[in-house]
């Protein structure tokens, strides 16, 4: 899933964060999915060329996010992803709200 920098509207990232993203590492995150089932998954930020950059969420997607949720997936389906931070550890979470089905105009 590729979240377009251009789309995110406010920052979620701490300076840490920012500083592995910048390094090409990964950070592992938690993942809510439609149906609340919770998964780890990867973030990385993809910078095509000087103009576009990108975060996406990688990691075993097919196996849990695709598997439990794409009858509720359509290709026209509206969805945010919003973050979020477990208090315990303070660990970037993410999760997956659907805004409007994809059989609807």
């Amino acid at each position: 899933m590729s979240m377009p920098l251009k789309q995110v509207r406010c920052e979620f990232l701490n300076e840490v964060e920012k500083e592995k993203l910048s390094r090409r590492q990964v950070i592992q995150v938690v993942f809510v999915e439609l149906r609340v089932v919770v998964s780890e998954l990867n973030l990385n930020r993809w910078d095509v060329g000087k103009t576009s950059s990108s975060y996406v969420l990688n990691g075993p997607w097919h196996k849990s996010v695709v598997k439990n949720n794409g009858d509720s997936l359509k290709p026209t389906a509206v969805v945010q992803i919003w973050s979020f931070r477990v208090e315990a550890n303070l660990k970037l979470g993410f999760a997956l709200v659907k805004v409007r089905d994809g059989e609807q105009d």
